[in-house]
């Protein structure tokens, strides 16, 4: 029974010391320049990406993208998070979520809210690591004058974590306008994982050894 006590004492402790992380959804990068542009949508291009640089250590559970429906587009939605290599969006899917077109609002309407992209399935990031929220709609055939929504966004307003880029082929992407000065409205939600109990467990243990050999050293006189 003191054993028992004692390791339950132990681990009470350690969880004191080292608190849980909180696992709730935090607010970690945000691009919500002043409008001066849009990225149109199936308007020649196909994926339509955004840049982002995780600034949080931890599971990216939510996006929110300035898309819009255009006119009377009805197509479902497509958002991919993908690697980067050297800044550019690699192809290297790491997320699928399927979306219906009401997942965006309509362009100049009072409807016009952004769409809120909430992962299933949560890739995770350290703080540093480079990402790309691309997205297409699958049912749309690119071309000039087929723009099914437009994603917004701004030039000569930097966001110093990433850029706008455009692709037909969702693999091979160039930035957005004449030069890299273009960027598109987003916000990113991260969750920090909690440690698990093994962990504290692991740490109660350590904890209740160092004691006993501290014990039975005074015992023998060392």
């Amino acid at each position: 029974m003191c054993k028992g006590k004692t390791i339950a004492l132990v681990v009470l402790a350690f969880g004191a010391c080292f608190p849980a992380l909180s696992a709730a959804a935090m607010l970690d990068q945000q691009y919500l320049p002043r409008i001066d542009l849009g990225a149109r949508i199936s308007e020649g291009f196909r994926y339509i990406a955004q840049t982002v640089t995780a600034g949080q250590q931890g599971y990216l559970t939510e996006a929110d993208l300035g898309v819009f429906l255009s006119g009377t587009a009805n197509d479902a939605w497509e958002v991919t998070v993908q690697g980067c290599t050297n800044g550019v969006p690699n192809g290297n899917v790491l997320v699928v979520q399927d979306l219906p077109a009401s997942a965006a609002g309509t362009f100049g309407s009072s409807s016009e809210v952004p769409m809120q992209v909430v992962f299933s399935s949560p890739a995770f990031f350290n703080a540093g690591d480079q990402f790309a929220l691309v997205i297409q709609a699958p049912s749309a055939t690119p071309g000039a004058g087929h723009t099914v929504g437009i994603w917004d966004g701004a030039f000569d307003q930097p966001y110093p974590g990433g850029l706008a880029y455009q692709s037909n082929d969702d693999k091979n992407f160039a930035y957005i306008g004449a030069k890299p000065n273009y960027a598109l409205a987003f916000e990113t939600f991260v969750s920090v994982p909690e440690p698990a109990p093994a962990t504290y467990m692991a740490l109660a243990l350590a904890a209740l050894t160092c004691r006993r050999t501290r014990l039975a050293s005074r015992r023998v006189g060392i």
